[in-house]
């Protein structure tokens, strides 16, 4: 008997350590997805702080805690509460936000931030992930003809087939700067995204320094991993219906904390 218990032992133990290596490696593959889908999918040089940075992994406690008391950051901005809840509980604007969503997906977005840059000639450069505002700029200058060098790793310029995908600017787009811009800075983001919260301020600079940008945000709430996201999204819509862009803006700003 003892015999057989040995033998049986010694021909469980490889399986088992096999069994275990498979299951490691097929963990670490999800948490390999899950980080690029969370950072757009787009590993960026190691010389920039880019989107997957695992350091910015602090920034989703944040913006979390004030997504789960969204009528506080109503509050906050000086938006009517009681016209915010009234909108919100109408549910309104789920189209709105599925639509900018699945815009998003047919123009290859894959994960936040998923950023666009487009000039007055279609061109249209695609930025996925929290790049920093050199790689931005960069860009940004080839977009306005100014830039002659090679594109930062990992941004694609588009043929204009995909370039074509890309919905164009609307009169219900979120719009921070001049809607005849030279060029537009068009972001898919997320609320509850650390990625986003750490683009959010390169964004801003972007607009604060190149007067011929203009910076628009879409809604691509990666709901599998951010619940709170969509409802934000939500409420963002709602929050523009009250006061405008100029509140949306404002929400958008306390949420990512800039």
């Amino acid at each position: 008997m003892a015999k057989l218990k040995g033998g049986l032992l010694e021909k469980l133990v490889p399986v088992l350590l096999v069994a275990s290596i498979g299951l490691a490696f097929a963990v670490g593959v999800l948490w390999q997805k899950v980080s690029q889908l969370e950072g757009g999918g787009t590993k960026v040089p190691t010389t920039t702080t880019g989107a997957n940075d695992s350091g910015n992994a602090a920034a989703q406690p944040q913006a979390a805690s004030k997504l789960s008391n969204l009528e506080g950051v109503v509050s906050t901005i000086g938006v009517d509460v009681n016209k915010y809840k009234s909108c919100v509980e109408a549910g309104k604007y789920k189209d709105r936000v599925e639509n900018d969503y699945q815009g998003g997906i047919q123009a290859g977005v894959q994960g936040t931030p998923g950023s666009f840059i487009v000039n007055k000639k279609g061109e249209v450069w695609f930025v996925a992930g929290a790049y920093p505002y050199e790689s931005v700029k960069q860009v940004i200058d080839m977009a306005l003809g100014k830039g002659t060098g090679t594109l930062p790793q990992g941004v694609e310029k588009y043929s204009a087939d995909k370039a074509a995908k890309l919905p164009k600017l609307t009169s219900s787009d979120h719009v921070r700067g001049d809607r005849n811009a030279d060029v537009l800075l068009i972001e898919y983001s997320d609320f509850q995204c650390p990625f986003c919260q750490r683009f959010h301020p390169t964004a801003q600079q972007a607009l604060d320094e190149n007067k011929e940008v203009a910076w628009v945000y879409r809604h691509f709430p990666l709901d599998q991993l951010h619940p709170l996201a969509r409802p934000a999204a939500l409420a963002s819509e709602c929050v523009a219906e009250i006061g405008g862009d100029e509140a949306f803006w404002k929400f958008a700003d306390e949420v990512f904390g800039s």
